[in-house]
């Protein structure tokens, strides 16, 4: 409550005020109120006697219309705010509707600062739980009769507070058993634990909680219940959530990064050079072999001139030869 208030400015009294003035499950509210004019008059009243005003004179709430001015001003209303919204008691001729209201103030009020419902842990509830357990169906035609939602829209609401309630059930038995002195671990409870496993860790508007999946809950796989409720109902669900985060942490860090090798690249280039440099020599070699292919059985006189050699002549001058392209780049890359 004290969140409420620091954050919106408004205490426990002025919501109760707000409900009045707006309607809620146990009014209709008054006519004529919007929010903004609501929340200024609870402000201008204040938390500490808006309840007591209200109970004690009522409010008599209109609008200061034009025709105000010709027939007379409202004491009560502020001349330079024509739009005002004035609250004074009622008066004599009144008295009667302003003794019904006052009533009905009242029994709202006390419908809030005094609630007249059981408690989650009475034996009344349980009694009713044992006796009525829990039909999905059932549930689903109470809503459709009353409240006109469909299934789906029923499921999404019911079904995470009906799996909440029966984690706190369990909570609740495990938190007897803990002070009486008896400590059963979870496998060997007499009621299964509603939770089947974690999901994951998240936080709602600052608290923590854990998003879980549920264990034989028909129509809900996972929803969100606080931490702290997890924590006195099956801590041992939050130690193994946890030593699986820590494991999973554990392999990310232990997984090498693939390395870029360049000895695929290489081998290519020198598999690539290699039959380069024997296409070169068989295309050199190859006139050669063409003309000294004979016949094993021929004369030898077949064999041409300009393949002897005179060994007592002068050797030939040196002439240069052309080095093609390819050459160039084969010596280039041997050296």
């Amino acid at each position: 409550m004290a969140d409420i208030e620091r954050k919106l400015g408004f205490g426990r009294s002025s919501l109760i005020a707000l409900a009045l003035l707006l309607g809620s499950d146990y009014s209709q509210g008054v006519h004529g109120f919007g929010p903004e004019t609501a929340c200024r008059v609870v402000k201008s009243i204040g938390d500490d006697s808006v309840l007591h005003k209200a109970v004690s004179e009522g409010l008599a709430l209109r609008r200061k219309s034009k025709g105000t001015k010709k027939t007379g001003k409202d004491p009560c209303c502020d001349e330079n705010k024509e739009n005002d919204l004035c609250y004074t008691q009622h008066i004599s001729e009144k008295g009667q509707q302003n003794s019904t209201s006052s009533d009905q103030f009242l029994q709202v009020i006390d419908a809030y600062l005094k609630p007249k419902c059981h408690s989650p842990d009475s034996e009344a509830v349980q009694r009713v739980c044992s006796q009525h357990p829990f039909v999905r169906t059932r549930l689903q035609e109470i809503c459709t009769q009353f409240f006109g939602w469909n299934p789906d829209k029923t499921d999404e609401y019911i079904l995470p507070k009906i799996a909440e309630r029966n984690l706190r059930r369990f909570s609740n038995l495990r938190t007897v058993s803990s002070e009486l002195g008896v400590k059963i671990p979870l496998d060997k409870m007499s009621v299964p634990c509603p939770v089947s496993a974690i999901v994951k860790q998240r936080k709602v508007q600052g608290r923590d909680y854990f998003k879980v999946s549920w264990r034989e809950m028909e129509g809900l796989l996972t929803c969100s219940v606080p931490a702290d409720l997890m924590e006195s109902a099956c801590p041992e669900k939050i130690a193994e959530f946890m030593e699986k985060k820590c494991e999973a942490k554990k392999k990310q860090c232990r997984k090498p990064r693939p390395r870029k090798s360049t000895k695929g690249g290489t081998s290519e280039i020198d598999l690539q050079l290699q039959g380069l440099m024997l296409s070169i020599e068989s295309h050199s070699s190859a006139p050669y072999a063409t003309e000294c292919r004979q016949d094993s059985t021929g004369p030898v006189h077949n064999i041409r001139s300009d393949m002897v050699i005179d060994l007592s002549s002068p050797s030939p001058p040196i002439s240069a030869r052309k080095v093609s392209n390819v050459e160039k780049m084969l010596i280039g890359w041997q050296i």
